[in-house]
Order: structure tokens, then C-alpha cells, then sequence
């Protein structure tokens, strides 16, 4: 998704379309992928009241306002954006991050394993066997 460019800086690969990236960005922040028809911003969410909005261009105070204005008191929503000039602290609603900073904050660079800390799983008192015909006896 994202591929570095002959500077040496990350940007969002030329062969991601537009609605390919919202989708990549949903599975990457934990949103579902569901683009509202009706509303524009609404390209995922991950409750009834918690959505995201993926864009390449930059969100002015003119587009926050606009999208401020449609958002139900109760709504959040996460924009994921190539950049933003607006003071995020004037839309309580609605959190404001960076494109590829965002992806890249997610990556661990430099690491040979990626072992996860897994909770033992408790073990169950009774064992059972199948007998015969498949059907399960108490041992």
C-alpha cells in the first residue's frame, strides 16, 4: 500500500484507487468496510456511531465544516487524509491523522518475529472420547 519515492519518502502506492485505500484503511484501523450511499465521509464504521473517512486530498476548514455539520452529536469519525490544516482541537467529534504517518505508526520495522503475548487457554475438567459411531462418551 505504501512504497517509497525516489527521495526516500513514504507515500501511498499509485496503484491504490480510491476506494481501494478507504477499504485497505478500514482493515488497517479495525473499521468495517461499508460505504454509506447517501454521505460522502461515511465509508466504514466500527460501531452504529463510529466512522471513518479516507481522502488523498487535504481537508480544509471549509470541508471539516461541512462534514462537522452533518455529523449527529453522538457520531465520531476518523479522517485519515494526505493532510489537513485545520486545528483538530475545534472538532471535538472528529480525530485527524496523517497518510502514510498513520499506516506507518502501526508498522514495526527492523524485527525478525512478531510473537504475540496469547493468554493460556483453560483446560477443560472432563475429556471426551468418541465411541464407535462418532458420538461423544464421557471418559
Amino acid at each position: 500500500m505504501l512504497q517509497k519515492d525516489k527521495f526516500g519518502n513514504w507515500i501511498i502506492s499509485k496503484e491504490y484507487n480510491p476506494e481501494m485505500l478507504a477499504e485497505a484503511m478500514c482493515k488497517i484501523k479495525g473499521f468495517q468496510y461499508s460505504p454509506d450511499e447517501a454521505v460522502f465521509w461515511k465509508q466504514g464504521k466500527s460501531t452504529e456511531n463510529d466512522f471513518i473517512f479516507t481522502t488523498t486530498q487535504l481537508i480544509t476548514r471549509e470541508i471539516a465544516d461541512q462534514i462537522q455539520e452533518q455529523l449527529n452529536e453522538n457520531e465520531s469519525l476518523l479522517i485519515c487524509c494526505k493532510a489537513f490544516n485545520v486545528q483538530p482541537r475545534d472538532y471535538p467529534n472528529i480525530t485527524f491523522e496523517k497518510i502514510p504517518g498513520s499506516i506507518l505508526n502501526r508498522c514495526e520495522f527492523g524485527r525478525d518475529d512478531y510473537s504475540l503475548e496469547i493468554a493460556e487457554i483453560p483446560y477443560k475438567e472432563k475429556q471426551f472420547e468418541l465411541d464407535f459411531f462418532g458420538e461423544e462418551d464421557e471418559a
